[in-house]
């Protein structure tokens, strides 16, 4: 689809983050997580779309009836199809394929996974029945688990980055971080406690392990070991605060609030300092 997608007129529709969807379940006990089947192949392309999809066999010329991957604009035709067939669908939300339902009690979340089921079956969308997962008490969605306490990383999340051995080139490097950023909201001062390992990735920076990076692979595994569950954001709490603070090589930020009259950590934000930052000193 390459050359077709220089002529297609990209359809620009935002997609929503992990972030957007767990601002909306404070107080969810009871979850659902439905999986769409073939994923964009439940779309049926217009007849005047289709010769554009057109590709050459050994035996003869075939055209796809149906969205398809490579197409430069699928992942938001078929997000903004889902979430308009799901409008008015109170406690359930989609990321691409898998949408979940979530609710307080398990009435509600009852009343809620049947609507969502028949607003499916009015729009002709079909589910894939052995991925569906329903009434849990916590439940894996976008590599986060979910429970009524909050929002925690996965096991075989946490698994990949404690098993990591010892690292060997900038390659290596690269790959560690982007396992230990995913959980970037479940470690303070990331940027800072990181910064040893991602000296290692700068253009013409020899690549040398030593104690201070040794120090740093093993507390970024330590931490994320020990991750704790993470509130989530509420909108009715009793305080909200922001605390940051900096280091000479980055930033750092905790959101907390009160609820029940207990303090929560909801996320950690952090951030490495750009050159021009670094030598404006290590306050704000």
């Amino acid at each position: 689809m390459r050359q077709s997608n220089e002529a297609i007129e990209r359809e620009r529709f935002p997609m929503p983050t992990i972030e957007e969807v767990l601002a909306e379940m404070n107080g969810a006990k009871v979850f659902s997580k439905l999986d769409l089947n073939l994923g964009f192949h439940q779309l049926e392309l217009d007849e005047e779309s289709r010769p554009i999809t057109t590709f050459t066999t050994h035996i003869g010329l075939f055209r796809y009836k149906r969205l398809m991957f490579g197409v430069t604009s699928a992942p938001e035709i078929y997000q903004y199809t889902i979430q308009q067939a799901l409008q008015g669908c109170i406690g359930a939300r989609n990321m691409t394929d898998d949408i979940i339902i979530f609710a307080d009690t398990v009435e509600e979340h009852d009343a809620r996974l049947e609507s969502v089921l028949k607003r499916l079956k009015e729009k002709g969308l079909t589910l894939n029945a052995k991925k569906c997962e329903y009434r849990m008490n916590e439940l894996k969605f976008m590599g986060y688990l979910l429970s009524e306490k909050g929002v925690g990383p996965t096991e075989a999340k946490v698994e990949a980055v404690r098993k990591a051995e010892r690292l060997t080139c900038a390659t290596e490097v690269r790959s560690f971080l982007g396992l230990v950023n995913f959980n970037a909201r479940f470690i303070s001062d990331l940027a800072t406690k990181s910064e040893p390992l991602r000296k290692l990735t700068r253009k013409n920076t020899p690549f040398e392990w030593n104690d201070e990076q040794e120090r740093a692979f093993n507390l970024l595994k330590e931490e994320i070991t020990k991750a704790g569950t993470l509130g989530y954001f509420d909108m009715n709490a009793t305080e909200t605060r922001i605390i940051a603070d900096a280091s000479p090589v980055g930033l750092g930020a905790v959101l907390v609030q009160t609820q029940n009259g207990e303090k929560r950590v909801i996320s950690y934000a952090s951030r490495s300092r750009s050159n021009v930052e670094r030598r404006g000193g290590s306050g704000f």
